[in-house]
């Protein structure tokens, strides 16, 4: 992979962590992971970092491997972590 095409994914990446940061920090109070809204906000922000991805001209064995890798984090308690920060994050407050 090129330095260009890793400098892009990290960019996207970093786009990605500020979009869940910001919706976390908007509703940290009442952020239900179960719910039907966040389900929908998830998704669509999946969708969005795929396309940066092809937008950034990955090629789509780089992005099924971000993208195979991102189950396998996300299959790895990814949801009791993300409690625990937005609990964190309430304290703060």
């Amino acid at each position: 992979m090129t330095t260009d095409k890793v400098m892009a994914l990290e960019k996207v990446v970093g786009d990605f962590r500020g979009i869940i940061s910001a919706f976390c920090d908007s509703e940290a109070s009442t952020l239900d992971l179960d719910s039907p809204a966040f389900k929908v906000f998830f998704r669509r922000t999946v969708e969005a970092f795929k396309s940066a991805m092809l937008g950034a001209n990955l090629g789509d064995k780089v992005i099924q491997r971000v993208m195979n890798r991102l189950s396998d984090i996300m299959d790895d308690g990814w949801e009791t972590d993300l409690k625990a920060e937005i609990r964190n994050k309430v304290r703060e407050v």
